[in-house]
């Protein structure tokens, strides 16, 4: 086993005890992420505007945030069309997904870097089940399939905006996009 598989198999066996303890609690790993989420937005518009900050457990979220329906909550999102920063969460919302809804027809939604950091996360917890399962040998000896809508994306102000697939296919870390298909747009 070379330096790197050996590293990578570290990195693999870490990420999968973060996530096996986190799976054996996992309320408390879900208010733990709950606070985390609550503690970013907190100084955002929307945040100060709700009382984020004098969060302290689910039932004051559900004190403070109201459901809201989509056609409510899409002006103050979409606003980063003109580059507004910081109005949900923190900084600019580059990307939009575009989701066919049955309430409101089509919607966009906000895919922010978070999000996007997110489910990237998870990919390398999967990487890292695979490698469990399989060895790296058998994760690093081929290509990988990417199964999802369109990689296109078209602009609109500031944003990017499309399939969610399409926004995800341009965060692939850089080490398996050379395995990576089918190629982002």
């Amino acid at each position: 086993m070379g330096v790197i598989s050996g590293a990578l198999g570290l990195l693999a066996k870490a990420m999968l005890g973060e996530f096996e303890r986190a799976s054996a609690e996992p309320v408390r790993a879900q208010e733990k992420v709950l606070r985390s989420l609550v503690t970013s937005a907190a100084a955002t518009e929307w945040g100060r505007g709700v009382g984020l900050g004098e969060v302290r457990n689910l039932e004051d979220l559900r004190q403070r945030v109201a459901i809201t329906r989509y056609e409510d909550a899409a002006p103050l999102w979409h606003r980063a069309f003109e580059g507004a920063c910081d109005v949900t969460w923190p900084g600019h919302v580059d990307y939009f997904a575009l989701s066919s809804g049955t309430t409101a027809g089509n919607k966009l939604l906000p895919v922010t870097k978070a999000a996007i950091a997110s489910n990237v996360r998870a990919g390398k917890i999967l990487a890292a089940l695979m490698v469990r399962r399989g060895g790296m040998q058998d994760l690093a000896g081929g290509k990988y399939v990417y199964l999802g809508g369109s990689t296109t994306l078209r602009q609109r102000g500031q944003s990017l905006y499309g399939d969610a697939s399409g926004i995800m296919s341009r965060h692939i870390p850089f080490y398996a996009r050379r395995r990576h298909l089918p190629v982002a747009a």
